[in-house]
């Protein structure tokens, strides 16, 4: 259930700066005299801004209101080791009181240095190869700051697990007198096939689980957060997801956002990962950093605990949203889109799961 007492913003104010948090900003931060600023329309969790100030260019993170001190600390902890190991991570700046981060009516921010460049483009071969060395070097970089820190079992195990699946029936049971016959069936018809599915993965990722490496992953290693200059890869951005958790997961999020690709319209045509993407990200990959036996043999069904996880974590946003304001049709239509796409994307990936696993090997 969600807490109550957390701050909330409306959708408007999570693109706007204040005058109270502009006056905030200025006195906490010592770099000069304000300017102008601008939101940034990439990113869902959280808000950010461009800040254009006398000194220079700068980027303003606002944390989502969820967002815990614990977790904040090891965000700020990773990225100031990566940036002391030369990877390209944005440079944090420190307020008058010499902290990294400051608070303001119960919401985290960041300010980081404005790094310069250009997006991802997706037609560009050398930015796909730039983007699998980029990862391989993040998880080769961050192995050792992984091991000086002690962790809790890592989120995916849990979230995978029995308690999270029956999130699934619940949704079913709500939706029923939202949805017409074909509706509810079709729900139906993805709450079994995901149930079993979910079984089969969290068996199958339980018996490896102790061979698999764990590490701090990105978690939101897509083409958003990679900034190129030319064909170099000048920027990684994007911490706030940052969780101890098993590395073929983040392996298999970023494949996903690189190599899949799928129709807005007719989803069942198109619904695919590219291998020949695939085979080149991966190649860059390693090029950097090794995969074990073990992460390479279940690579592949990685990919289908990522879809599965994003319908689960759904489901229980959706029942906690519920209970605060009762959810309406509009509402479970749109959950019931999203979770069909990902039954799309689950049939494929276990459908052409001995195809993907030749190209890992490869």
């Amino acid at each position: 259930m969600a807490d109550l007492a957390q701050p909330f913003l409306t959708h408007g104010e999570r693109k706007a700066l204040s005058g109270e948090i502009i006056s905030t900003l200025t006195e906490t931060y010592n770099i000069g005299e304000w300017l102008d600023w601008k939101h940034i329309t990439k990113g869902r969790s959280n808000a950010s801004f461009l800040i254009m100030i006398s000194t220079g260019q700068f980027v303003l993170r606002r944390s989502n209101p969820k967002k815990d001190i614990k977790s904040l600390r090891l965000e700020i902890q990773l990225v100031n080791h990566l940036k002391n190991q030369r990877y390209p991570a944005p440079e944090l700046i420190r307020t008058h009181r010499g902290e990294e981060h400051f608070k303001h009516q119960g919401i985290y921010y960041i300010l980081s240095r404005f790094i310069p460049g250009h997006p991802y483009d997706p037609q560009n071969q050398n930015h796909l190869q730039a983007a699998g060395w980029g990862l391989g070097l993040y998880h080769k970089l961050v192995k050792d700051f992984s091991a000086l820190h002690k962790f809790e079992p890592t989120p995916v195990m849990e979230a995978l697990g029995p308690e999270s699946v029956l999130n699934l029936l619940q949704v079913e049971h709500l939706a029923q007198p939202f949805l017409n016959t074909d509706q509810n069936n079709l729900l139906a018809d993805a709450s079994t096939y995901m149930r079993r599915e979910s079984d089969y993965i969290y068996k199958r990722l339980s018996e490896c689980y102790p061979s698999l490496r764990k590490v701090v992953i990105h978690a939101s290693f897509g083409q958003s957060a990679l900034i190129f200059d030319g064909d170099i890869l000048a920027g990684v951005v994007d911490y706030d997801r940052v969780a101890y958790d098993l590395r073929i997961m983040d392996l298999g999020y970023t494949l996903k956002a690189f190599c899949g690709s799928h129709h807005r319209i007719d989803l069942s045509r198109s619904v695919r990962l590219d291998q020949s993407r695939l085979w080149d990200f991966l190649t860059a990959y390693k090029s950097v950093t090794s995969l074990s036996d073990t992460e390479i043999q279940i690579l592949p069904l990685s990919l289908r605990a990522q879809r599965l996880l994003k319908v689960l974590r759904r489901c229980a946003s959706f029942l906690s949203k519920n209970i605060i304001q009762p959810r309406e049709e509009k509402h479970f239509l749109k959950l019931l889109k999203m979770i069909n796409r990902e039954m799309i994307w689950l049939r494929w990936l276990k459908e052409n799961n001995d195809d993907l696993l030749r190209v890992v090997y490869d």
